[in-house]
């Protein structure tokens, strides 16, 4: 019975595995497409380390199998290398794939994040979907107002504000799991092939590591000294995934030590070391205000980070036209993405604030122009539904509702149910307004079935 149960988990954790070879394992949305039939799709982007990934795990089963086709092998160590195989994927998997992807690859968690913080500011007791639900039975909605994305200042990880390791508490437990790459984004969007390979990787060692009992006793040695090794692994692996958060954060320390004793080249050399150590800090809205700060100080006050510290500064002294007119300047695709994305922010902000203020013309060709540049933008999507409704452009709401659920139905969040209810329930509004029963049906039937 027992040889059994092994062999059963055997043959399902090579299929697990084979699977993590088809399946993606981080992918987040970046637009959307229409297909022959109408239906819209979402359109993913995915990071090299799933490439990498994928390409250790095929080398990890070519050298099982080389391994074990051997004659001269014998079947107990055969037992140990596949059991030790499995053990250091679960390590790596475990401890490597999510640092990697978060910290390195920055365009993708960038844009994780972001559509994080957008479901965020949709879904929460002050978010948009909650509170509506106080005026939606008012036609039209007009007391409805969009909530702003929080917060204001984006970053893909938070960055450390800590001169030395040693100041690490428990209470930095939080910052600590999203510098070694569990952030929010990350969890979002992980897909189906990084679980298929992670617990893949777990029968692969239960299954080949046999019950202790019926060892001898040199096998026993091997499998207790394969825990430890892979212990200690984890251990140094986590270490050097925490580090280099750390040594960024120690570098932008130094470059605002630096910028306010006025040495600003030393500065900007001490943010480009942090952002070599982790690329996606780059993204963060306080450490590009930085970078167009010294920019500024330094007689570059040409670039595109100056550009963005300009519009940032109008947008707050409630110069909206001229701070929408440079941030629509830096949406040019010529322009580097940290700089791009988040003059998009910026742009965002001011086509919400149109809204809220009763410009429903002005918002609607706002928010469009943002959707034609990032189609995946829930949070612009969400509010354009809203101009749609309160101008009765039903052919329009129409086509921004199916674009919003084909984004949003890629997010792994259970709350995302009630933004997409609340959408079918608008378009249901203007079906009773033009008398179309049947699209009524349908879609108090969608916002009932969400």
């Amino acid at each position: 019975m027992l040889n059994l149960a092994l062999r059963i988990a055997r043959v399902v954790s090579f299929i697990l595995l084979g699977l993590g070879l088809i399946l993606p394992w981080y992918r987040v949305p970046t637009g959307v497409r229409q297909g022959r039939d109408g239906i819209y799709s979402a359109i993913y982007l995915q990071p090299i380390s799933t490439l990498i990934f994928k390409v250790l795990l095929v080398s990890c089963l070519l050298a099982i199998l080389i391994y074990c086709v051997r004659r001269s092998v014998a079947p107990l160590h055969r037992l140990t290398f596949v059991s030790g195989a499995g053990l250091f994927l679960l390590v790596l998997l475990t401890t490597s794939f999510a640092p990697l992807t978060i910290q390195r690859c920055a365009q993708v968690a960038a844009h994780a994040e972001w559509l994080t913080d957008q479901n965020s500011s949709l879904v929460l007791s002050s978010g948009d979907s909650l509170k509506e639900q106080e005026y939606s039975y008012q036609p039209s909605e007009p007391l409805v107002a969009i909530t702003d994305v929080m917060p204001r200042a984006f970053a893909v990880v938070p960055v450390p504000d800590f001169t030395s390791a040693l100041d690490l508490h428990l209470s930095h437990l939080l910052e600590i799991t999203m510098w070694v790459g569990y952030t929010a984004g990350f969890c979002q969007f992980a897909g189906q092939g990084w679980f298929c390979g992670l617990f893949g990787a777990i029968l692969l060692f239960a299954s080949f590591s046999r019950p202790l009992r019926v060892f001898t006793e040199p096998s026993k040695m091997s499998t207790w000294r394969l825990l430890g090794v892979a212990f200690v692994g984890g251990i140094v692996l986590e270490a050097l995934w925490l580090g280099l958060p750390l040594m960024a954060g120690t570098e932008i320390n130094r470059a605002q030590r630096d910028a306010s004793l006025g040495q600003f080249e030393a500065a900007k050399q001490h943010l480009e070391r942090a952002f070599v150590l982790v690329p996606s800090l780059r993204f963060g809205t306080d450490i590009q205000f930085e970078e167009g700060w010294l920019d500024q100080r330094t007689g570059h006050s040409e670039s595109v980070q100056s550009h963005l510290v300009n519009a940032i500064e109008e947008e707050e002294e409630h110069l909206s036209a001229r701070a929408w007119e440079h941030y629509r300047q830096l949406l040019d695709p010529k322009t580097p993405k940290p700089v791009r994305a988040e003059a998009f922010r910026g742009a965002l902000r001011l086509a919400l604030r149109d809204l809220n203020s009763g410009s429903e013309d002005k918002a609607v060709v706002r928010l469009g122009a943002l959707l034609a540049e990032d189609p995946s933008c829930i949070k612009a999507n969400y509010a354009l539904q809203l101009a749609d409704l309160r101008l009765h452009r039903k052919a329009e709401l129409e086509r921004d509702v199916a674009q919003f659920e084909a984004v949003y139905k890629t997010f792994e969040s259970l709350e995302k149910i009630a933004p997409i209810a609340a959408a079918h329930r608008r378009l249901a509004e203007l079906d009773f307004e033009t008398n179309d029963a049947v699209d009524l049906g349908n879609q108090m039937r969608a916002a009932v079935k969400e």
